[in-house]
This record gives C-alpha cells, structure tokens and sequence, in this order.
C-alpha cells in the first residue's frame, strides 16, 4: 500500500511538471505571436526614387522564419505606369513577390475589371500573372478565360487562353 502511494505522488508530481512545463511554453508562444500580429499595415515600394506602388491591409500576421507577411484585407495601388488597384481577400507578401488570393479583383484605369481567384506580381519583373480562371468585365460585356499576363508598367495585358463572351441568359 505504502508503495502505491508513493507510485501515485510520483505520477501526480510528473503530470503537474508536465502540465506547468507546457503551460509556460504556451505563454512563450501566444506572446511571441502577438508580436507578429500586423494592424493597419502600409507599405510603399520606391524605384529610382519614384512610387512604384503601395500596399494596405488592415491586419496581418508576420512569419520571421519564411520573412513574409500574410495579410487580410489587402488593395495594392499601383502609381507608376498604368493606374491599376487590386483587391483580394488575402495575400502573401515575400521579398520578391506577392501572392493575392480570394475573391481578387484588379481595377484599370480603362475601365477593365479582372476578376479570378489567385494572382502573383512579381515585384522585379514587374509582372502580373494568373493561370486560374478569369472573368473580364469591360463595360456591359463580361468575358471568360483562363490565364493572363500583364507587363511593361501595366500598360500590356496578354491573355493565355481564348476570350470568350459570357452570356448570362444562357
């Protein structure tokens, strides 16, 4: 009897340690994520001292390990070149590049309005590019097809697949 008492304090001893341990490396971690946690971001990329773009999103979160930034929220301006906005659901912004996903919308200046599911802008080759679906809604003409290109400061849009005219009724 003695030795399953003390078999028992063993055990409940451990289990607290255990419990306490974990407990602190939970704290450890829920404060360091709060660190991480973005309100309010803005950024503006410069080249040749000109604006190139900005970007806004009201949270985010900050992963230091892969240095990217994922964001809610976000719209892009673009001032250099063609007037171009994009608005998207979220976004991975790396060093290099940003990824939009849902419900992504690019604006023209022309009145072109894109709309697809994921996007990338290659910060230095200054590109956009999706090979997802796409609806294309220029005046009263909405358009489908799948994949587009769009380059030289915005101004040339390729599209990768036939445009088709969507057709509501039918």
């Amino acid at each position: 009897m003695i030795s399953s008492v003390k078999y028992f304090r063993i055990i409940t001893v451990s289990f607290f340690l255990l419990l306490t341990f974990c407990g602190k490396e939970d704290v450890q971690s829920i404060a360091s994520d709060q660190k991480n946690i973005v309100i309010d971001f803005k950024t503006e990329y410069y080249e040749n001292n000109l604006k190139v773009y900005s970007l806004i999103s009201d949270t985010g979160y900050y992963i230091d390990s892969l240095k990217m930034y994922v964001l809610k929220n976000v719209e892009y301006t673009r001032e250099d070149g063609e007037n171009v906005k994009i608005f998207a659901d979220s976004s991975y912004v790396y060093e290099k590049s940003i990824e939009y996903f849902g419900n992504v919308k690019v604006l023209f200046s022309d009145s072109m309005i894109l709309l697809t599911k994921f996007l990338h802008y290659g910060i230095e080759s200054d590109t956009l590019k999706t090979e997802d679906s796409i609806m294309i809604e220029k005046k009263n003409d909405k358009m489908l097809t799948k994949g587009f290109v769009c380059f030289d400061n915005f101004k040339k849009v390729v599209f990768l697949s036939p445009v088709l005219i969507y057709d509501e009724k039918n």
